[in-house]
């Protein structure tokens, strides 16, 4: 994604092995299988407790893992988790697999006129597929939610799995103008929100609008939350918007 100083999230090469390690999906017992193949390795997962009648899935950022995605969100999201379990939607936070196979990681390289290449979308989407596959037959309603490369990696269920999830949040991210996503857009009518904050140092706040607004004239169902404040770090008051957002679709 692009930075305000257009180096796209301040790296050039991540290793994809460091952003997808161990799949982690909260505690205890719904029916998953133990093991999910993977491009290489095996995804492994273990599903939250199943209490509600939908599931958000929250996807990371680069540079975090999902436990630590999880502790800071519980610390700092506010009323967001009681808000979705008041609603009856049940929170998971995968990851991806380790590469015990080598290449021990995959370098994927970023320019600033493009985003992630499409191998690397597709393979995270690839991953991520079974997972929602087994959730949404345990749950009535899958929602998937992103912040940052998270959220860009949610918007590509626009093209990938449209199918499988019944809305996207996209938080402090966004999908260039030349995304593949534009022109392979399933489903437009599957309900989409945009978070942005207008001081946010690592995304430019006019690329979530234009996106927004790429979006709208394609006849996406989308909306679009712009806070003044909060820069890139997730906070309470735009963690809660997303849950009464999404409670409104239960």
């Amino acid at each position: 994604m692009a930075p305000a100083a257009r180096q796209p999230l301040g790296y050039h090469v991540l290793a994809l092995g460091v952003f997808m390690q161990n799949i982690f999906l909260g505690a205890e017992a719904l029916p998953l299988s133990s093991q999910h193949r993977g491009l290489r390795g095996n995804l492994s997962s273990q599903a939250a407790r199943r209490t509600g009648t939908a599931v958000l899935v929250m996807l990371h950022p680069m540079g975090c893992s999902s436990a630590a995605f999880k502790s800071n969100l519980d610390n700092d999201g506010g009323n967001f988790a009681s808000i979705l379990s008041d609603a009856g939607i049940d929170i998971v936070y995968p990851e991806g697999p380790d590469w015990s196979d080598p290449p021990k990681a995959m370098p994927i390289r970023y320019s600033t006129e493009s985003e992630p290449t499409a191998s690397f979308e597709d393979s995270y989407v690839n991953l991520l597929q079974p997972v929602l596959t087994e959730l949404s037959s345990s749950y009535e309603q899958t929602f998937v939610a992103g912040h940052s490369m998270g959220g860009n990696m949610a918007l590509q269920l626009l093209r990938l799995a449209p199918e499988k999830v019944d809305a996207i949040v996209s938080m402090k991210s966004f999908l260039f103008e030349d995304s593949v996503v534009w022109d392979n857009l399933q489903t437009p009518s599957l309900p989409v929100l945009m978070v942005g904050a207008q001081d946010d140092s690592c995304i430019l706040f006019e690329d979530v609008e234009a996106c927004y607004q790429r979006m709208l004239s394609k006849g996406v169902d989308v909306s679009l939350k712009l806070f003044p404040a909060g820069d890139h770090p997730l906070h309470s008051a735009e963690l809660e918007q997303v849950a009464e957002w999404l409670a409104d679709l239960v």
